[in-house]
């Protein structure tokens, strides 16, 4: 029986020569000879088939990789993977792996692994769009402003909200939490 995964995770990562060589590594023990692939902002795509030549390449500004892909196919052909790091503004890394369930399951986690540790510190941050950031400022001053005007009405935090209060203070609550995740 075959199995098959094609997932695109959406995070910032910062790969590093180690986190190649990691990936290169499993790719190598599980499936076989790999090749790195490049797509650089000179419009030349360059491949290696060895991790010491990869490494050997300058990533200048005028060269800047852009995309970057490790795959590899078994030699009869009934598995492959391929790692792909997109240089785009979301940083997309997309992970396609053929074979048994067990090779499948086994390459999937230790891949995650290694992506797991090219997440930078401020990946939380990252995510935060300037929309989101506008709707929790709006928030927030609207409940400023809600409490100021219950303030100078002379309404006492001991005088209950009425229903409709209640629903729209939670309303705004809960978009505000749902808007920082």
């Amino acid at each position: 029986m075959s199995s098959f995964v094609n997932r695109d995770i959406n995070t910032p990562y910062v790969l590093k020569a180690e986190h190649v060589k990691s990936i290169w590594d499993v790719v190598r023990d599980k499936i076989g000879a790999p090749t790195i692939e490049l797509e650089c902002k000179d419009h030349i795509s360059r491949s290696y088939t060895s991790l010491n030549k990869f490494k050997k390449f300058e990533n200048t500004p005028q060269k800047e990789i852009q995309k970057l892909m490790i795959r590899a196919k078994s030699d009869d052909y009934s598995k492959h993977v391929r790692v792909q790091f997109s240089g785009s503004r979301w940083r997309t890394v997309n992970i396609e792996i053929n074979g048994s369930e067990t090779i499948v399951t086994n390459i999937q986690d230790a891949l995650m692994d290694i992506l797991e540790d090219t997440r930078p510190w401020y990946s939380l941050f990252s995510k935060i769009d300037v929309s989101n950031i506008s709707f929790i400022i709006c928030s927030f001053l609207f409940m400023v402003s809600y409490i100021k005007k219950a303030d100078s009405a002379g309404i006492t935090s001991s005088t209950k909200l009425t229903t409709t209060e209640a629903i729209l203070a939670t309303a705004v609550l809960g978009l505000t939490v749902v808007a920082l995740i």
